[in-house]
């Protein structure tokens, strides 16, 4: 019977010390022409935004994801959120964290793009995303104004350390080009190489860690659901382009 328990405390511990999980990265899909506004003044998806979050879900859904998913309080980043969600039949967790920052531009102050300076608040996220938690980290007003790199990059770090700290399995982050980049400058700094991507709309960047949550491994999967001509940079098909 000893013998028993030994062998299975070191399976267990076997285990333990190979446990992995995942980190998919992604960027909302194709938001509208800035002169459109949308809720709050933000700006909403296409229909070929949409089409790419479904792509993205159906994706995720045959790798068996079923994680929680972080998403930026943007609305773009929160319509993207939930159409992943409701394929993978998976929670959304609202973090400010993996917001954009939004710049102090004088077309902005004198309401051109009609841009909400304090961001959707509580009572607007659960109106419009009923579904959706806000995390702990939810304050209002949220919004980050003219944030540079450095501090991005910070703001980055410190949310991602606080979501790995408070989950065990399998998440998606679903942010924006900045916030994209940040996390993958802070997670190179777990990792023996760079990682890198291009952030596309619905780009999908597949980061694995080991139980100390280093990297073992990345991978860029965005042409693996996404057709060339579904391939934009917002309201840009820079892919097409080329």
């Amino acid at each position: 019977m000893l013998k028993k328990i030994l062998l299975l405390m070191v399976l267990f511990s076997v285990t333990a010390v190979f446990a992995e999980r995942t980190i998919y990265i992604t960027r909302h899909g194709q938001m509208g022409d800035p002169e459109i506004k949308a809720f709050n003044g933000e700006y909403a998806l296409t229909e070929l935004g949409r089409q790419q979050a479904k792509q993205l879900g159906k994706y995720l859904k045959g790798k068996k994801f079923n994680g929680i998913i972080y998403s930026s309080p943007l609305y773009r980043t929160m319509q993207t959120s939930e159409v992943v969600a409701k394929i993978n039949n998976c929670a959304v967790m609202i973090d400010p964290g993996l917001q954009e920052y939004a710049p102090v531009l004088p077309e902005l102050n004198n309401g051109k793009y009609g841009i909400c300076a304090e961001g959707c608040s509580r009572s607007e996220i659960k109106k419009y995303f009923p579904q959706a938690k806000l995390s702990a980290r939810f304050t209002y007003p949220w919004r980050v104004m003219n944030e540079p790199e450095k501090m991005r990059h910070e703001r980055s770090e410190r949310t991602l350390n606080a979501i790995l700290g408070e989950t065990t399995g399998d998440i998606l982050l679903v942010g924006h080009s900045a916030t994209v980049k940040s996390l993958m400058f802070v997670l190179s700094k777990r990792s023996d190489k760079p990682i890198s991507a291009i952030p596309w709309n619905c780009c999908l960047v597949t980061v694995t860690l080991d139980n100390n949550n280093k990297v073992t491994d990345y991978a860029v999967e965005t042409d693996r659901f996404l057709k060339p001509e579904q391939t934009t940079n917002n309201f840009r098909n820079s892919l097409i382009s080329k």
